[in-house]
């Protein structure tokens, strides 16, 4: 992601992962773990892609 500053230019990405409750979780953190454990496995498959996105900062 480019974003710009001025007359400069902030390069970032932005990954998140996702999550749906079940039954078997009991604390909020659970779901959490679930969520970093889909975004580490998106990562390393095909279907993550690094692409440039640009965006404007209102």
């Amino acid at each position: 992601m480019k974003i710009p500053l001025g007359v400069h230019h902030w390069l970032a990405s932005i990954s998140v992962g996702l999550a749906v409750q079940s039954g078997f979780m009991s604390h909020y953190h659970e779901l959490i773990k679930q969520a970093d454990n889909s975004l580490y496995q998106a990562k390393s498959s095909s279907i993550f892609t690094n692409e440039v996105n640009h965006c404007q900062v209102l």
